[in-house]
C-alpha cells in the first residue's frame, strides 16, 4: 500500500557514508517501485539519548496514517530494495517484526594493549534461561525468515499494532516501549545492570503477543571499530596454497569485503608494485622491501 511506511533514524552528528549511500538508493528504488515510503523522520539523540529518541519516535508515528515503522542504524550498509524484501514476509498479525540479517561486535577479552579481542555476531537472539540473558544464534537458518526472542532494532520494521498493544499495557505501567528493562542480579553482578532498548521493546512486544522475525536473506554491513592485530590476521587470512589439485567454493559478494593484511610488502616487479608478504616468518627479525610507519623506528642517519 503506498505511503503506509515511515522511515525512523536517530542520527549523529556525523553519519557513515555506507548509511547514506543507501539510504539515497533505497528512496530512490522506493520512489520507483513500490512507493511506500511515508515520509522520513530524523531525530537526535538528545538530552534522553537513544532511549527518549526511539520513544518520541514511536509517539510521532502513532499519530500518523502509516502502518509500518522501519528503524535504520545511521552506520548500516543495506541493498536497495531491502524494505520491499522485508514487507513481503512480515504481516500485522503472523509477522509483525520483522529484521534483516545484522551482526554486531562482541568483546572478548583486553588485548594487553589497550584495546579489546572481539568477534561479530549476528543479532538474532535466543533466550537463555540459564543465563539467564540473550544468547546470540551463531549458526541460523540461511537465506529465511526465522523465528526469535529478540533482535536489534538496527534494520527493523514494526507493525503499529504493537506498538498500540504494548502502549495498553505498559504505559499504564509507567514503561514506555524502549525503556529499559533491569536485568536480574545474577546478570548485574557480572557487569550489566540494563537490557538494552532495542532487547527490551522485544521483551515487552513479546509479553503482549508479539513475535520477532529476521529474514536472514535481507543483508546488511555495520559499520564497526576493530583493533587489528596477528591473532584477528591468522583467523581471518588465507590458508597456505594447496600442493595437489583440490575441488574448491569459491563465495562472491555482491560488494567489497574487505581483510587484514600485514603491512610487511616486498617488491612485485610483475606489478610492478609493493605486495603484502601473507606468509611471514613469525617472531622473528625479517627484511622485506617496505612497511608502514604506524609502529616504526627509524635512525637520523637515514
Amino acid at each position: 500500500m503506498p505511503g503506509d511506511v515511515r522511515l525512523a533514524y536517530v542520527h549523529e552528528p556525523l553519519n557513515s557514508h555506507s548509511f547514506t549511500h543507501s539510504l539515497l538508493n533505497l528512496v530512490g528504488w522506493d520512489s520507483a517501485h513500490s512507493q511506500r515510503l511515508e515520509t522520513w523522520a530524523p531525530i537526535s539523540g538528545g538530552t534522553d539519548g537513544l532511549v527518549g529518541a526511539r520513544n518520541e519516535q514511536v509517539r510521532s508515528f502513532l499519530k500518523s496514517r502509516a502502518e509500518w515503522l522501519f528503524w535504520i542504524d545511521t552506520d548500516m550498509g543495506f541493498a536497495p530494495d531491502s524494505l520491499d524484501r522485508l514487507l513481503e514476509v512480515a504481516d500485522p498479525q503472523t509477522r509483525p517484526i520483522v529484521g534483516g540479517l545484522c551482526f554486531a561486535m562482541r568483546d572478548l577479552v583486553h588485548d594487553g594493549m589497550g584495546g579489546r579481542k572481539n568477534v561479530p555476531v549476528p543479532t538474532i537472539y535466543d533466550w537463555d534461561s540459564s543465563g539467564p540473558e540473550f544468547a546470540a544464534r551463531r549458526n541460523y537458518q540461511r537465506e529465511a525468515v526465522v523465528q526469535c526472542s529478540a533482535t536489534g532494532s538496527a534494520f527493523l520494521v514494526v507493525h503499529r499494532s504493537v506498538y498500540e498493544r504494548i502502549a495498553d499495557v505498559f504505559l499504564p505501567k509507567g514503561q514506555a516501549w524502549y525503556d529499559k528493562i533491569p536485568l536480574v542480579p545474577d546478570t548485574i553482578e557480572r557487569g550489566r545492570t540494563e537490557t538494552s532498548e532495542d532487547l527490551s521493546f522485544c521483551m515487552r512486544a513479546a509479553a503482549v503477543g508479539a513475535p520477532t522475525f529476521v529474514h536472514t536473506g535481507v543483508k546488511t554491513t555495520h559499520l564497526k571499530n576493530v583493533w587489528l592485530g596477528e591473532d584477528r590476521y591468522l583467523m581471518e587470512t588465507w590458508p597456505e596454497p594447496a600442493t595437489d589439485p583440490v575441488a574448491v567454493i569459491v563465495p562472491v559478494l555482491s560488494r567489497p569485503k574487505n581483510v587484514p593484511v600485514p603491512t610487511v610488502y616486498d617488491w612485485d616487479s610483475s606489478g610492478p608494485g609493493v605486495a603484502a608478504c601473507r606468509n611471514y616468518q613469525r617472531e622473528a627479525d625479517v627484511k622485506c622491501s617496505a612497511t608502514g610507519s604506524a609502529f616504526l623506528v627509524v635512525h637520523r642517519s637515514v
